[in-house]
């Protein structure tokens, strides 16, 4: 504000079209939002390039990194982007399931991660895309909710879970920024409500059919996989159409056993896949562009956009057969 006052003041002596005018507030408006916005950019660069270097500032530009992973590719990347020079990075340690080869600089377990977090006051997470399968991605991704960290992906490549966020490059190492939509707060509120207020709605609407159906043609059950390890019961009518079949899944929707949409249903006549994303009457694996795709890459590009105007999409392209 005092940078903004000197300038102001000086531009209105030497100019003295603007003196005791309008033209003083546009101005210091003008230099007000201009230093807002940039002090901390422009004593970043400068703190980066050595040309300032208080240890208050170092303090405050500093950026605390954990890494998953200990193997010995995970450590070498590190180790790389710490030493690069124009960077603020401080690589604080390791956090992986196990330590393995005992490295000396092991934080502590995943399991844990929030606490490690919290003691070490990390502000970013580094994982490398090809250390940890989809499932154990998303797993820390969960862990990590709520804990305010920056999540920063090394990518492989030709993934289809990294679909946004803004790049980084660091001694030709990709950093890719990551937020999981299907993990936001409000997200899971609005799914939630509209899977609610939507499968009661279509009770009411198909109460005349659903109880001709249930007394004179009865009910089906059978058991699917859930979120993790989750067993859950679905049922059924077994006629023709698959609509008027799937009305008693409704009732699943509503409990919260699934959703709208989801990922796949899979009977637990097979393997368990102990996925995150929980079942849903239809999948984005439904539409016609994503069939026979890569199962794991199609449920985590979902959750990386999933959306209440992305869930309508998948409802109505799967009806109408797009």
């Amino acid at each position: 504000m005092l940078t903004t006052f000197l300038l102001s003041s000086t531009t209105t002596y030497f100019i003295l079209i603007f003196a005791f005018s309008r033209g003083v507030l546009v101005l210091s408006t003008i230099y007000s939002l201009f230093f807002i916005l940039s002090w901390r950019y422009i004593i970043n660069y400068l703190f980066l390039r050595n040309i300032i270097n208080i240890k208050s500032f170092r303090n405050l530009f500093e950026r605390r990194v954990a890494v998953i992973g200990v193997d010995e590719q995970t450590i070498n990347i590190a180790y790389e982007i710490a030493k690069n020079p124009y960077t603020n990075i401080n690589i604080i340690g390791f956090i992986d399931y196990d330590n393995n080869i005992l490295n000396k600089q092991f934080l502590g377990k995943i399991k844990y991660i929030k606490e490690v977090i919290k003691k070490n006051k990390i502000s970013e997470i580094i994982i490398r895309e090809n250390y940890l399968d989809s499932n154990n991605f998303f797993e820390v991704v969960k862990l990590l909710k709520g804990s305010n960290v920056i999540i920063k992906i090394i990518p492989k490549e030709r993934n289809i879970i990294i679909s946004k966020g803004e790049v980084e490059q660091i001694s030709d190492i990709e950093l890719i920024s990551f937020k999981a939509s299907y993990l936001d707060h409000n997200k899971i509120l609005f799914k939630r409500l509209f899977d609610i207020i939507f499968s009661l709605l279509i009770v009411i609407l198909f109460i005349p059919i659903i109880l001709f159906l249930f007394f004179y043609k009865g009910i089906n059950k059978f058991k699917v996989w859930g979120a993790g390890t989750n067993k859950i019961d679905l049922y059924y009518f077994k006629v023709n159409s698959r609509f008027i079949s799937s009305l008693p899944m409704l009732l699943n929707i509503f409990k919260g056993d699934i959703s709208f949409v989801g990922s796949d249903i899979i009977s637990c006549n097979n393997k368990n896949t102990n996925k995150i994303l929980i079942p849903g009457l239809v999948s984005l694996l439904d539409i016609k562009m994503f069939k026979n795709k890569d199962k794991d890459k199609i449920n985590s590009y979902y959750m990386q956009n999933q959306s209440l105007t992305f869930d309508l999409e998948i409802l109505l392209k799967s009806i109408f057969g797009a």
